[in-house]
């Protein structure tokens, strides 16, 4: 983590840019995510609050994180920043079209792993924010991290009835 850094400005950069690109991302999944290393994990959150306009003017700045990072930036803003994160990605749904960039800002917010934040994005699901193909990835990443599973699996119980309308009214607008 220490040669290869957040940003691609190191001395490894210099020397071995295309290795250094190559290396970044898994290096810091591993010293981010798995290590916890907290100095790395706040680079990739701060990076992340960036991409997704947190403390700005709200608008995606792709060019605030290496495109190789992005989609590890916001999902570490999910997960260090909780709330303000989750409510960033939400707005941004609204609005954005790009599907690559729908699916970066959906797995970022299948990193989250505080209750009340993860409870935030399952409700998510029920909105008209997400498109019929997203919600069942959503739900089913999300519950993928053990902390959620318990509540992720009460909540699909109790909200099953409203997710089958929800995808049959959306199916039933696709073939109007």
């Amino acid at each position: 983590y220490a040669k290869v850094g957040v940003t691609p400005d190191t001395a490894f950069d210099r020397e071995n840019p295309v290795q250094a690109a190559l290396m970044r991302g898994p290096v810091l999944n591993m010293v981010s995510r798995f290590g916890r290393l907290p100095a790395a994990r706040a680079a990739l959150a701060k990076a992340g609050a960036a991409y997704l306009g947190i403390g700005g003017d709200r608008k995606l700045h792709p060019e605030a994180v290496d495109a190789n990072l992005a989609n590890q930036a916001s999902a570490m803003a999910v997960e260090e920043l909780g709330m303000p994160a989750v409510d960033a990605i939400v707005a941004h749904l609204k609005t954005e079209r790009n599907a690559v960039v729908r699916g970066r800002l959906l797995g970022a917010l299948t990193r989250a792993t505080d209750p009340a934040v993860a409870a935030r994005v399952r409700e998510l699901t029920l909105t008209a924010d997400l498109r019929v193909n997203e919600v069942p990835i959503l739900i089913y990443s999300l519950t993928a991290q053990p902390e959620n599973q318990a509540a992720g699996w009460a909540w699909f119980k109790q909200n099953f009835d409203a997710l089958k309308a929800k995808t049959r009214e959306e199916i039933g607008r696709a073939h109007v």
